[in-house]
């Protein structure tokens, strides 16, 4: 299996969500979510469809989610690594960017 195949079938086994519970703050920039239990994960999949690169916070509503104060983390999941977030009043956001057309895949999981 390819390893795009793979990210694909890890974020859709977790069931696509018809209420994203997150948007960003840029137009062409739009976000699906997969996933409604932090112990599973939740995935969050942000699709730049303009043709240039954009910067965007993706705004995700924490508490609806039950995403704690502390006690989770949020990392890439094509490349592993620990994606830096903010959580306060309620909201993670999280400071991305995106060349144009391109696909970025944020895990949410508890570390508690």
């Amino acid at each position: 299996m390819s390893r795009s195949s793979e990210l694909v079938e890890s974020y859709w086994k977790l069931g696509w969500q018809p209420t994203t519970l997150a948007a960003t703050n840029r137009d062409g920039v739009l976000v699906e979510r997969y996933g409604d239990a932090l112990e599973e994960g939740i995935v969050f999949a942000v699709q730049n469809n303009s043709g240039s690169k954009n910067y965007f916070d993706l705004k995700v509503s924490a508490a609806v989610l039950g995403i704690p104060s502390d006690g989770y983390e949020v990392t890439d999941l094509a490349s592993g690594k620990p994606v830096p977030s903010v959580r306060s009043n309620g909201t993670l956001v999280i400071h991305g960017d995106l060349p144009g057309h391109q696909k970025a895949l944020y895990a949410i999981r508890g570390t508690a």
